[in-house]
């Protein structure tokens, strides 16, 4: 027992001496160095310490916008590419027009479509090319005195001398007309200067300017259903030919229209595209920049690591 006591007490004095001797020196090392003064004192002990260099790690904003996939997304389809960079007051007004020209662009085209059957059935109900053609055999002379009405064999199964303009039916003699020898007939009848302006030479039925012709131009007048073919001064103008253009005018506006909005849909893509770009930059550049680092602070016998957030906003 009396050995025991003896060794735990020689330890004591042991480590006593060791932690004196320690703090004596450190005691010593400080009271040479240190100078009571607050400001130097911390400058001495930063100076003698050694730290680690520090870490600074930051983190990218993930919220800045491509202003190549705007683009791309709005030319594809208006609007998109603003909603993409989140200005949704352009996207939907964007989209509205979108819309919009598309509507109207289906909607015109189908009444052009519609208005052009209606007047091509009028035509075709009131217009006769086998009335047309006899009154030019009949009245050629008085267009052209230098030609001979009878080298000119426009129908083919029926005589014209036989034929009564005031009952003949004028859509079934339309089967009996050779076209190839109506249009030889009109360019000699135009042959001379004085023919008063018979220039044209009738397309065939049913093709575009068949249709154009004979609501446009004088010499067709005579073979529309009410007019008098007894008269020769052709550039009278019946109501049913008044009536017939205005109604393929209506046709030509519809799809004119219809045309208008099909360049408006092709320049609502263009326009987006650009402002899908501009309003990507604007969105990145009015961003509230927020730089998010991990950032190394030294104090008098430390580090630590400090979080930092770093914000600013450009105007």
């Amino acid at each position: 027992m009396k050995a025991y006591k003896f060794f735990l007490l020689s330890g004591l004095i042991l480590i006593s001496g060791i932690f004196i001797s320690s703090n004596g020196q450190s005691s010593n090392l400080f009271k040479k160095s240190l100078t009571g003064n607050l400001q130097f004192d911390s400058n001495i002990v930063s100076n003698d310490l050694t730290i680690p260099n520090k870490p600074n790690i930051q983190l990218q904003n993930p919220r800045k916008k491509s202003r190549f996939l705007a683009g791309l997304l709005s030319a594809i389809v208006p609007g998109a590419g603003e909603f993409y960079s989140e200005h949704y007051l352009k996207a939907a007004i964007f989209a509205i027009v979108e819309a919009s020209a598309i509507t109207t662009a289906v909607l015109y085209n189908n009444r052009g479509s519609r208005q052009t059957d209606f007047f091509q059935n009028y035509a075709d109900a009131n217009w006769y090319v086998s009335k047309y053609a006899y009154w030019a055999l009949k009245h050629a002379k008085e267009i052209n005195s230098d030609i001979n009405p009878n080298d000119y064999h426009i129908f083919r199964n029926v005589d014209v001398g036989t034929i009564n303009p005031n009952t003949a039916n004028w859509k079934k003699l339309n089967g009996d007309v050779d076209w190839i020898k109506l249009n030889e007939f009109e360019s000699a009848l135009g042959s001379n200067p004085q023919s008063g302006g018979f220039t044209h030479r009738l397309p065939y039925h049913g093709e575009q300017q068949y249709y154009e012709l004979i609501g446009k131009y004088y010499q067709y007048s005579m073979g529309w259903r009410k007019t008098d073919i007894s008269n020769s001064n052709y550039a009278v103008v019946p109501p049913q030919m008044t009536y017939y253009a205005h109604q393929r005018g209506l046709a030509n506006d519809y799809f004119n229209t219809g045309e208008a909005a099909v360049v408006f849909i092709y320049l609502n893509h263009v326009l987006s595209m650009f402002d899908a770009v501009w309003s990507t930059d604007r969105y990145n550049d009015s961003l509230l920049a927020m730089n998010f680092r991990i950032q190394g602070v030294n104090y008098a016998g430390k580090m630590e690591l400090i979080p930092t957030l770093n914000m600013s906003y450009n105007f």
